[in-house]
């Protein structure tokens, strides 16, 4: 029987929490060479440009993989029996 909450069905997989762990390790250490490649004098304006463009994009990256391992862990970590969501007199049935 399934229940209300089952939030297994929003939980990744082993493999996949292990891939997106590896992902965002890869795209960490990308995002600190791009910062360091800043920091140095010998970049062309054109260069120095792309990765001013790129960085947000790296960082973008990495907030979203952050919040997926966290919300994985969290939900990991709920009982279904034990969530009690208090209903809002607007969500009553008509």
């Amino acid at each position: 029987m399934e229940t209300q909450r089952d939030f297994s069905k929003y939980a990744l997989s082993p493999d996949e929490l292990r891939e997106k762990q590896d992902e965002l390790a890869r795209l960490g250490i990308t995002r600190e060479q791009i910062v360091k490649a800043l920091k140095s004098a010998a970049l062309r304006p054109e260069q120095r440009d792309r990765l001013k463009n790129t960085l947000p994009l790296y960082e973008q990256k990495i907030r979203s993989l952050r919040e997926q391992i966290i919300a994985n862990e969290l939900l990991g970590n709920l009982n279904p029996d034990e969530v009690s969501i208090p209903t809002h007199y607007q969500d009553r049935k008509r």
